[in-house]
């Protein structure tokens, strides 16, 4: 017969082999789902998040890939552009397109909580979108300092910046981003999904903190020191022209006075005229220049400072930030592949203006409030070169 004590052994050594048998298949599905790698599970996700972060990505995507087309046509028809801005202007817009295509991939993942396109298709789209964000960033840096050029150095602006030369540095920047993060991924941490931030990125934790801080440095801390610098530059320029022009306003009514012979009928001179040229349209020029400068630096700011700052967190703290936060800072990274189209088009007149006449071609601004696309927006533009003759008589 067998003893008490021998069934008690026997039933703790089958007690036992059960729970390692669970353990072991509870590992093995936890290792099959890439979301369980990273700590999370689509259970933890609300069907609510799930549709708002879908319909989030499907717009940003959509806005990125339609805007950033329209803009190259845009540029392209527009006359009065540079050709060294009009190269950079495309290249920037051709990133920017990249960067949105790019993060069309996440809108599936985005709402069935987990990674649809494989494991190597997810590598790919890492590598990719940091290229192109790369490059992007570079252009919007070679476009500011084309302007800064532009405004400070107008008489040998055409010496400095030729097309050959936009070219070159435009072939130079793909290249640069190529190498550089191509030759990262030696060094960088591993590419993991993450189901709340819907991308495949870098994994930080501690054991790569000096590479969160190279990445850190080229995607923020440089770029934004550059568009710092420039706008300081733009804004002590701006004042010296404003103390010059006030320095030499009183002299103008007394040149008026001594000037008593009649005018012809056809050089008369409108009211506006004469009050732009008393306020130096030069002064003007350098006013738009100031004021397209300070929101590309604050919408370049905006976008990157968080991602910037939340992977040095994580990096030196090993601490993930709440899982919306994650969401939040990568999406208005990469967001600003259309802050790009919205600044440069609203603000530029000349592009402006053509993005209207294209619109009207096709219609599609009739849809539009009429501040948005006045009727005779031509006509306005058109006046004060009617008169461009009368003024520059009445400035000599």
């Amino acid at each position: 017969m067998i003893r008490a004590s021998e069934l008690e052994v026997v039933r703790g050594l089958t007690v036992t082999y059960i729970h390692r048998m669970a353990t072991t298949e509870e590992a093995l599905s936890l290792s099959a789902s890439p979301s369980a790698a990273n700590g999370t599970t689509e259970e933890e996700i609300s069907t609510a998040v799930l549709v708002f972060r879908t319909l989030f990505i499907i717009f940003d995507s959509v806005f990125t890939i339609v805007g950033n087309p329209f803009c190259i046509v845009v540029i392209r028809r527009t006359q009065t552009l540079s050709d060294s801005a009009k190269v950079f202007m495309i290249a920037l817009a051709v990133a920017d397109l990249a960067v949105g295509v790019t993060a069309a991939f996440s809108v599936v993942p985005a709402a069935i909580g987990d990674w649809f396109w494989g494991n190597l298709l997810c590598k790919a789209t890492s590598a990719l979108v940091t290229i192109f964000c790369l490059a992007s960033v570079s252009f919007l840096v070679c476009l500011s300092v084309d302007r800064m050029i532009a405004v400070t150095r107008s008489l040998h602006y055409p010496a400095i910046m030729t097309q050959r030369r936009a070219l070159i540095i435009s072939v130079g920047v793909w290249v640069g981003s190529v190498v550089i993060i191509g030759g990262s991924w030696v060094f960088s941490p591993p590419v993991d999904y993450s189901n709340f931030s819907v991308t495949c990125a870098w994994h930080w934790d501690d054991n790569y903190v000096a590479f969160a801080s190279v990445v850190s440095t080229c995607f923020f801390i440089l770029p934004s020191s550059v568009l710092y610098i420039m706008y300081l530059i733009m804004f002590k320029i701006s004042r010296k022209h404003a103390r010059r022009i006030a320095n030499q306003a009183p002299a103008i009514p007394a040149a008026r006075e001594a000037d008593a012979r009649p005018r012809p009928r056809a050089l008369s001179v409108p009211h506006w005229l004469q009050a732009n040229a008393a306020a130096n349209p030069r002064h003007q020029g350098d006013r738009k220049a100031l004021k397209m400068f300070c929101v590309i630096t604050l919408a370049f700011t905006i976008a990157w400072l968080p991602y910037s700052v939340s992977i040095l967190y994580i990096s030196i703290r090993s601490v993930p930030f709440p899982h919306w936060v994650g969401f939040l800072v990568t999406w208005l990274a990469l967001s600003n592949s259309w802050f790009n189209v919205i600044i440069y088009v609203c603000m530029n007149g000349a592009l402006r203006e053509t993005a209207l006449r294209i619109l009207k071609k096709q219609r599609w601004c009739f849809r539009l409030p009429p501040r948005c696309c006045p009727i005779k927006s031509r006509e306005v533009v058109q006046a004060p070169a009617q008169d461009q003759q009368a003024f520059n008589t009445l400035a000599t």
